[in-house]
């Protein structure tokens, strides 16, 4: 739990030498800000980085170290690969924000989730346990010994990957190489603990595969702003066949510039209809020409263009409030997404009525939590892209349940549907202004009110 600081550059082989970067259990490679349009960029360093600590092993004969290292374009993935031959976790910065950005249009609420699972704040986070010390214990009875958690999954070894197993049977055993995919508070309550009552099993059949509500309308997208994750933002839209976007972007960059970058990133196949718009939605008379309240959903991002994240943050922020004061003579709200680079900045919009993702907070935990426990970065793949297990939010009155229910119950009830219980998204906010509770105590009675919905690990296609 020792940290030292040191200064120097990752791409110079002195300053990697002094830190003894071979002798570290792991070694992480962030990824820095560059100007836009710079030929040096973070990625490129990434690779020197990663060149300079294999030529060093080389030189001293040393075991190569574990590290992961944050690439800005995904495509990169091939390069990293064969620049560094130890052993490395690729963690895709862009792509995974811009997961996370689809994931809370498709399912707006979620970005609480992100900040309390993906920030290390206070609440629960996802931990990936060995299977040596419980193999042989079926999931369900694993979930009976550990009451304060709530067992997700787990990982199956395939050659040198996983195999990410999310809302399997409850009967399935845990053999010795398997990893336990848990949701909890700390990490202490996945140990098992003689002081905490045991209780009764849950059985979980085969998952069923849930239909997605909506699919095939059109949502139409407002993006104001612009950074270099919007050619990776429309890929992602992109890759949700079953739904269809149109994305107004807004921006002071030229048409042409963006179309041109937007066209070499995912060429000419793309679904999502784009459609380019020069404002500045810094101008009151620009923003209402573009009738906000008519969109589905609006995003307005973090520039990258400025010279630093607080100039960004507040251009986001006078713009988001200036959206504000337009939406409020409409009938119609659409959903609001605001993203900004630094937390301090989030308590200065009180009682805001957008969802906030802090990307350089979520993937700077990202980042350490793959550090400690390389296997989570396929786990936080399957949860947030598309396909698979993912977290959504139902209403009670598509289940079967009574009129008093505590969390156990909730969670039994579910079980018979193949999903998990995750917890309650309160339709009004707590003091601290949180409409989330994860994985509430077992025996504590929801009260669930009008308004009020379900938080579900589910199945889709």
């Amino acid at each position: 739990r020792q940290i030292i600081l040191r200064s120097g550059s990752a791409i110079q082989p002195d300053a990697l030498h002094r830190v003894a970067c071979l002798d570290a259990a792991a070694v992480i490679v962030p990824s820095a800000a560059h100007e836009a349009g710079s030929l040096v960029t973070s990625d490129v360093e990434t690779v020197k980085a990663l060149l300079s600590i294999a030529a060093q092993a080389r030189q001293y004969r040393s075991p190569l170290p574990y590290v992961v290292a944050e690439i800005q374009d995904v495509r990169k993935l091939p390069v990293i690969e064969r620049a560094y031959p130890g052993e490395v976790e690729v963690v895709a910065g862009d792509a995974s924000i811009n997961s996370l950005i689809v994931q809370n249009i498709i399912h707006p609420g979620l970005s609480e989730v992100y900040n309390e699972l993906l920030t290390g704040s206070d609440g629960n986070s996802i931990y990936v346990r060995g299977g040596e010390s419980i193999a042989g214990l079926s999931l369900a009875e694993l979930a009976s010994e550990r009451p304060n958690v709530v067992v997700l999954g787990l990982l199956r070894p395939v050659g040198k990957g996983w195999d990410v197993r999310l809302i399997v049977p409850s009967a399935t055993r845990i053999e010795a190489n398997d990893r336990v995919i848990m949701m909890a508070r700390e990490y202490s309550e996945t140990e098992p603990n003689a002081k905490w009552p045991s209780l009764p099993p849950i059985d979980r059949l085969q998952p069923r595969v849930a239909v997605r509500s909506g699919a095939g309308l059109e949502k139409r997208v407002l993006v104001l702003g612009w950074n270099r994750r919007v050619p990776g933002l429309v890929a992602e839209f992109g890759s949700y066949s079953h739904q269809s976007y149109s994305l107004d972007l807004v921006s002071v960059v030229p048409a042409a510039e963006r179309s041109l970058a937007i066209s070499r990133y995912v060429g000419n196949q793309s679904t999502v209809n784009c459609h380019h718009v020069e404002a500045d939605y810094m101008v009151e008379g620009e923003l209402r020409r573009l009738d906000p309240s008519s969109y589905d959903s609006v995003i307005l991002l973090s520039s990258d263009r400025l010279a630093s994240g607080e100039e960004a943050d507040a251009r986001a922020m006078v713009g988001y409030l200036q959206l504000e004061d337009i939406l409020m003579e409409k009938a119609r709200r659409p959903h609001l997404i605001l993203e900004l680079s630094d937390p301090d900045n989030r308590p200065l919009l009180y009682e805001h009525r957008s969802e906030m993702l802090i990307s350089p907070m979520i993937l700077s935990h990202i980042l350490a939590q793959v550090a400690l426990r390389r296997e989570l970065r396929v786990v936080l793949d399957e949860l947030f892209t598309v396909g698979g297990a993912e977290i959504q939010f139902r209403d009670p009155g598509d289940y079967p349940l009574p009129g008093s229910v505590d969390f156990h119950l909730l969670e039994r009830i579910l079980a018979d549907e193949g999903e998990i219980a995750l917890g309650v998204f309160r339709q009004q906010a707590d003091a601290q202004g949180r409409h989330l509770h994860l994985n509430p105590p077992r025996r504590e009675y929801l009260d669930l009110q009008p308004g009020d919905r379900l938080v579900v690990l589910s199945l889709t296609d």
